[in-house]
């Protein structure tokens, strides 16, 4: 199986360089030819990870696409979140998908707590904290933000980890689909506990998630937040300031995780707002750990 890694990567990037209805159109006939080799019943497959066996969509392109070239997505923020994640730790993991974060972590920490809002992903995360054994883990099938209700969830066959409560402009010819979840705030569905460690992936509704979760984010120690630039293009330049005023309160400095990274070493989060202008003016979609001290990872390095 390695040695067809070099020829996918080529593949991979040959796709990504086509206009975008062609590459969308090549990628659906490599689903249909997949979809009619292994059956029309087929809706999980299976992949050996550092950490077990994981479930995943079988339509899956985007973390599916990882997790059959690797066997694993995206190590260097489950490395990130290891190094900071302690065996006494409380984890909360907004926006889980199928666990690929949820079941290492696991491993690592005291307890785990998940949401996920996507009915799909919801139903192979509990599968895959079951085929992990792991009785340490919480969770709950919803979205979160800054009220309880309802929303409507945006989702592609194609990208069910890039599900959002945001609504996206479709990339060629990509089809949407929507479903009505349910959202509360952290706050409120989770009142009274405490996590150190939050890793939060909401494609975008991340501004959203803070304002409903100002209390729980009082004990945070370290979050990993995924920033989308395409998505701060979107946003007023208040909702934006507030967002960095918010994270800056909490945290005092961060680092990007990424495999190539814009930024070297780490930054004071007074810098924040402006980072967040220069990612979403590189329309860059990239990772950032953020401490409330350092002393928290160089802790683990010693």
């Amino acid at each position: 199986m390695t040695t067809l890694q070099p020829l996918r990567r080529i593949v991979n990037r040959l796709v990504g360089m086509l206009p975008a209805p062609l590459s969308d159109l090549s990628v659906r006939c490599v689903a249909f030819c997949r979809r009619v080799l292994v059956g029309p019943h087929v809706t999980a497959y299976a992949v050996r990870t550092p950490d077990g066996l994981l479930l995943f969509d079988a339509d899956d392109d985007s973390v599916g696409g990882g997790l059959r070239l690797h066997g694993e997505w995206q190590p260097q923020c489950v490395a990130a979140l290891g190094r900071v994640t302690r065996a006494d730790s409380r984890v909360l993991v907004i926006g889980a998908h199928v666990g690929s974060f949820v079941v290492p972590l696991a491993r690592r920490a005291h307890s785990v707590t998940a949401l996920e809002p996507t009915p799909a992903s919801f139903e192979l995360l509990v599968a895959n904290v079951r085929l992990a054994a792991a009785t340490n883990v919480i969770l709950h099938g919803c979205g979160a933000s800054n009220y309880n209700g309802k929303a409507t969830l945006f989702t592609t066959q194609r990208n069910r980890g890039g599900s959002r409560l945001l609504q996206r402009r479709p990339r060629g010819r990509e089809q949407q689909h929507c479903f009505t979840v349910p959202v509360h705030r952290l706050d409120d569905l989770l009142d009274g506990q405490t996590f150190d460690v939050v890793m939060m992936d909401a494609e975008g509704h991340e501004p959203e998630i803070l304002d409903g979760a100002t209390n729980l984010m009082k004990d945070a120690h370290a979050c990993l937040i995924e920033v989308h630039g395409s998505f701060l293009q979107d946003r007023p330049p208040q909702v934006l300031k507030q967002f960095a005023r918010q994270l800056s309160e909490i945290f005092s400095c961060g680092r990007e995780v990424s495999p190539e990274p814009g930024l070297s070493g780490w930054f004071d989060t007074r810098d924040l707002l402006e980072i967040l202008r220069v990612v979403a003016a590189q329309n860059r979609i990239t990772d950032f750990l953020l401490l409330r001290e350092r002393s928290r990872w160089d802790e683990a390095e010693g």
